[in-house]
């Protein structure tokens, strides 16, 4: 089996190469909108929106 994505917690973000920079993740609002998705969801940062997925 191959494992495509591993996480020891927290929300896992789905962010376009390009757009990397624009993301501050923990220090920033960023990781708190990604956090208050319940499950699967879509939140804005910067320019352009990302697909979340919080396992849990």
């Amino acid at each position: 089996m191959r494992i495509w994505v591993d996480s020891s917690g927290g929300p896992l973000a789905l962010v376009p190469a390009e757009a990397l920079h624009e993301w501050t993740g923990v220090n920033g609002a960023d990781y708190d909108a990604a956090c208050a998705v319940e499950s699967f969801g879509v939140i804005r940062f910067g320019k352009r929106p990302v697909g979340i997925d919080c396992l849990g």
